[in-house]
């Protein structure tokens, strides 16, 4: 038996639903006995925060079957006769049975709920990571989004219903539980339709073995942190400080003064003195800067000094965010189109770039350069490339020094042009003029020719099938197959940059 508060909505899903609020302890025999009988059931969570480590957690919501679904209150103000702890003990005892869980952004859902003491199996499907298996370079992610898409149904999201300033606690309790069950039926739904696509496009295997296996993993080291070496990461801090400081005094040299270098409007009047920056309205931005850096020595250094700092604060907040040598990071698998794993809040880069991350399966995973470089040797069999990395090593100058722009990394260099950066976007990124980017691609298309070629031929093949393959691996992106041509060439981009690891 269900209470008064059922929900029954045709509105937002355009066909008849059965959602229900489970309050009374009736209500979670009814639930037990439903569980009992499924094999897969998609969950969801509400809570006050995006942040799964600092939420009160508001309810969940269960659906095992299209259309139906149940909201479980975990306020005692919502609950008819029972205490959360009796709804915990509850949810403990179901969801040690063998069910599979599904959901859309799984990973936020079990963090929030183990710190609240609710217990689940590992993680079995999210439909986030299974449509950006399936799509790869889609704009938005969202549920509310990949719904729209693959099942044509309109879904209000938290920010249409809550208002600024408000959390769920100030709306009608029927609405949180219709928001609720709709976003665990909608993760329903779109399991099914997900499974089918991605046993269509041959990447179901990859998909369970990889990417839900990688997200199982990354929710363990959000729970219990990244083991940090604090020494080296101090160690290289205070390197970064000493050249962040090197650097500004280098910029008031050439300025002749002291000026607030972190600061645009002074930034603007220092380079008007000099005649370099001669618009009279506005003060100069960050891309306005870093163009005039590739052709005047003090915003080169202006623009260095602002990128040195940004790694320093980067690695200054590892030091300080560490408790008992680890660090508690939030990681995605989707924040780019190529697959890179990402971190933040705080971002380990500095920690991967330097070495002082312990955890090997982690480095593994991280996408360096000079890692990129020995496998795309491996892949594409440049023997003129093989020899010159051989002999001075892909972390070294391998380049010969006539081809590179002076004086930067030559792996990242020679990766910039693989992955088919613009001169444009090369000139902002190494900070060097268009006439040098130009010159350099030409030199280096010569030096490594079959590289180059190898290149070009499976970025052809991958617009042509629609999607990128080497080996048993596939990844699809939407972009591929797109009439666009700055589309196309961005998925063209990440295509490689996913072949390469970088």
């Amino acid at each position: 038996m269900l209470d008064e508060q059922t929900i029954k909505t045709s509105e937002t899903t355009k066909s008849k639903t059965d959602y229900s609020a489970i309050r009374s302890q009736d209500n979670l025999y009814y639930l037990e006995e439903c569980l009992s009988k499924a094999e897969v059931c998609a969950i969801d969570t509400e809570a006050s925060d995006k942040d799964p480590m600092s939420a009160i957690l508001y309810g969940i919501s269960l659906s095992i079957s299209e259309r139906q679904a149940f909201f479980i209150p975990m306020l005692k103000s919502d609950l008819i006769g029972l205490s959360p702890d009796d709804v915990r003990c509850c949810l403990n005892r179901i969801f040690n049975n063998n069910l599979k869980f599904v959901g859309h952004n799984l990973k936020y859902d079990f963090a929030l709920l183990q710190r609240h003491g609710i217990k689940v199996n590992s993680m079995y499907f999210d439909t986030m990571l299974a449509a950006y298996e399936c799509f790869g370079d889609w704009d938005f992610w969202n549920l509310a989004a990949v719904s729209k898409k693959l099942l044509g149904v309109a879904i209000k999201r938290y920010k249409e219903i809550v208002g600024k300033g408000e959390t769920f606690l100030d709306r009608p309790f029927a609405e949180l539980v219709e928001h609720a069950c709709c976003d665990a039926d909608m993760a329903l739904r779109l399991y099914f339709v997900l499974s089918r696509e991605l046993r269509k496009r041959q990447i179901d295997q990859y998909f369970f073995d990889v990417t839900m296996q990688l997200e199982n993993f990354l929710l363990d080291c959000e729970l219990i942190g990244v083991r940090l070496d604090t020494e080296r990461m101090t160690a290289i801090s205070e390197t970064l400080k000493m050249n962040t400081d090197r650097l500004k005094s280098l910029s008031f040299s050439l300025a002749g003064s002291d000026f607030d270098i972190d600061s645009y409007k002074s930034t603007t009047e220092i380079l008007k003195k000099f005649k370099i920056w001669e618009k009279t309205t506005g003060q100069i931005n960050e891309v306005q800067l870093e163009q005039l850096a590739c052709s005047h020595p003090l915003p080169f250094h202006i623009v260095k000094y602002h990128r040195e700092r940004n790694r320093y604060k980067e690695a200054e907040l590892l030091c300080t965010s560490a408790k008992d040598g680890r660090v508690f990071p939030k990681f995605s698998q989707i924040k780019s189109a190529h697959g890179s794993l990402w971190s933040g809040s705080p971002s380990l880069r500095e920690a991967f770039v330097g070495k002082a991350i312990y955890d090997e399966r982690l480095n593994q995973i991280f996408h360096c350069p000079e890692a990129a470089i020995q496998l795309l040797q491996d892949i594409c069999g440049d023997t003129v490339l093989q020899y010159d990395v051989k002999t001075h090593g892909c972390r070294g100058d391998f380049i010969p020094c006539e081809l590179s722009i002076s004086g930067l990394p030559h792996n990242e260099i020679l990766l910039s042009y693989v992955i088919g950066m613009t001169d444009t976007a090369i000139c902002t990124l190494f900070l060097t003029t268009r006439e040098q980017a130009a010159k350099t691609r030409v030199a280096l298309d010569l030096q490594y020719a079959y590289l180059f070629s190898w290149v070009r031929k499976f970025s052809e093949s991958s617009i042509s099938k629609g999607y990128a393959e080497y080996g048993k691996k596939r990844k699809y992106l939407a972009g591929l197959r797109s009439s666009d041509t700055d589309k196309r060439n961005k998925a063209v981009r990440a295509a490689i940059r996913w072949l390469v690891h970088y």
